[in-house]
């Protein structure tokens, strides 16, 4: 569990992290350097949850070893899929970060939304 207080916002207590792989946690499937480390530093106040569709197919070999659980979705609708993981699990718990067009329904579900700018921009 995590506690914040973010002035203007108020008080946060959070359980999940919720994290988009392709343009947040990686570049072209490779994961960007440091990112894993601190996954497994967060890991220690919060459990950390990959939903991605997988662009490049290689989520889980990127994330093999790290402290988290790895989600790949398929299909239509994808920020739907992902609005309802963070449903799923208690959306007043969760932080969310994402950058893409298909991550806007979580992060504005979740208790705090983060988006992230890497290199593709980010249309949310």
């Amino acid at each position: 569990m995590l506690k914040i207080d973010i002035p203007g916002f108020g008080d946060l207590t959070l359980e999940d992290l919720v994290c988009d792989f392709t343009g947040t946690l990686s570049v072209d499937g490779h994961l960007l350097p440091g990112v894993g480390e601190f996954l497994d530093e967060l890991a220690a106040s919060l459990t950390i949850h990959v939903v991605t569709a997988d662009t490049f197919g290689r989520v889980h070999e990127q994330l093999a070893g790290r402290s988290c659980t790895v989600t790949v979705l398929s299909g239509e609708d994808l920020d739907a899929q992902k609005e309802q993981y963070v449903l799923a699990l208690n959306a007043d718990g969760v932080v969310a970060i994402g950058n893409g067009a298909n991550d806007r329904r979580m992060l504005k579900v979740a208790r705090l939304g983060i988006a992230v700018i890497e290199g593709e921009g980010c249309p949310v």
